[in-house]
């Protein structure tokens, strides 16, 4: 005789074994870890049929995805932001993993970083942001919930959370702010006359004309500069990790490039090479160009300690950032005459319109100039313009 099949059963429902003891066990999912690992629970009975009873009970009190940590309830908001981190880990570069610890140890501080996952609202997430707009600044904020909503993405995910409660919080509102301090060519000019002084000058000029950021150039090795061809490429960067210069691949694909090298910048390159040599410090292929004192890789902690002492020197502001080079240069590209797509590819950018948002700022003549321009291409010139200008300064006091 045939034996009926058993029906298979499905995700959820549980198991139900007789144990050595004799007991009856009754398995079932009572929910994930924040790594996504499914965690069991029993329960257990005299009989086949008590077990199930019992079964079916816990199975009907725990909702699809029941949060577990040690015990249900106990994972919270922080927990789930540093699971996220830990688990997205290996894809990052040392530096943007050093930025995201930052933001899981804010979110952690927070009084909102202990709320239970099942009971977080989106209230709860944004009293978090309102509180932190009094303590951070527009952009620390707005990183900080990009960072949040993705891990409680992953939440759903793993069925941790039926919504995520961030894609509902609003931000307060903020001051808009800039990247940085706008350096002006004569802040520009007065910054690289007071580091011609200091060894590091070679890297500040550098980033200066090429707009590398300060890792990358960092990073930069001798075989990188193709001195016949006159090209530099950009393949590798010295970020810092827990006040130690670590290497690390550029921050994205599109930062790997090829840029060409002007006279001017070759010649400072090779005056600072002569200078290695007659400090014994190694200029094979594999050196780094810009060097610590024993030829090992430069901490950026050190180079802004100089940098500090250069701004005192030029007389500009204390909060201008090495960073800040790189944005001149790219509003020096922008103002020459530049399509944001080049001026993009030779930033290292993916999207130009991060060239255009964050890094380009026109000058108060220039808005002047553009809108005057405009003005003539669409509105006839007056005749009475044209014979000569008004005799009073303001017209409108004498009407």
């Amino acid at each position: 005789m045939t034996r009926p099949r058993r029906r298979a059963r499905h995700n959820g429902e549980g198991s139900i074994i007789k144990r050595q003891d004799g007991r009856w066990e009754g398995k079932y999912t009572a929910g994930y870890t924040p790594e996504g690992q499914q965690v069991r629970r029993s329960v257990y009975g005299r009989t086949r049929a008590e077990a199930a009873e019992k079964l079916k009970a816990k199975l009907a009190e725990t909702p699809k995805g029941a949060v577990v940590l040690a015990e249900r309830g106990k994972l919270t908001l922080a927990d789930q932001v540093g699971a996220h981190l830990r688990l997205r880990e290996a894809e990052l570069s040392p530096g943007t993993v050093l930025k995201l610890e930052s933001y899981v140890k804010i979110v952690a501080a927070n009084p909102t970083g202990g709320v239970p996952l099942i009971n977080l609202k989106p209230a709860h997430l944004e009293a978090l942001y309102r509180d932190l707009a009094g303590k951070y600044a527009a952009a620390t904020v707005r990183h900080v919930s990009v960072f949040v909503k993705q891990a409680l993405r992953r939440a759903v995910r793993h069925e941790l959370l039926r919504v995520n409660p961030a894609e509902v919080a609003e931000l307060p509102r903020m001051r808009g702010e800039r990247a940085g301090v706008q350096l002006e060519p004569e802040g520009l000019a007065a910054i690289l006359r007071a580091a011609q002084p200091h060894r590091l000058y070679p890297l500040f000029a550098t980033i200066a004309t090429l707009g590398l950021r300060h890792g990358e150039a960092l990073g930069l090795q001798w075989g990188d500069i193709a001195w016949k061809a006159g090209t530099l490429d950009v393949r590798r960067a010295v970020v810092s990790r827990s006040g130690k210069p670590v290497l690390s691949a550029p921050k994205t694909p599109a930062s790997l490039r090829t840029l060409y090298l002007p006279d001017e910048l070759r010649a400072v390159l090779l005056t600072h090479l002569d200078l290695l040599r007659a400090e014994g410090q190694a200029v094979s292929p594999t050196a780094w160009v810009f060097p610590s004192a024993v030829g090992g890789m430069l901490s950026q902690h050190n180079v802004r300690r100089v940098w500090r002492q250069v701004l005192r020197a030029a007389n500009v502001p204390a909060e201008t950032r090495i960073h800040d080079l790189r944005g001149a240069f790219l509003s020096r590209l922008i103002e020459s005459g530049a399509d944001p797509r080049t001026a993009a590819d030779l930033a290292g950018h993916s999207d130009p319109r991060m060239t255009l948002s964050v890094y380009t700022h026109s000058r108060a003549e220039q808005r002047k100039a553009a809108l005057l321009a405009s003005a003539g291409q669409v509105l006839p010139e007056s005749r009475s313009r044209q014979e000569g200008v008004m005799a009073d300064s303001n017209p409108v006091e004498h009407e």
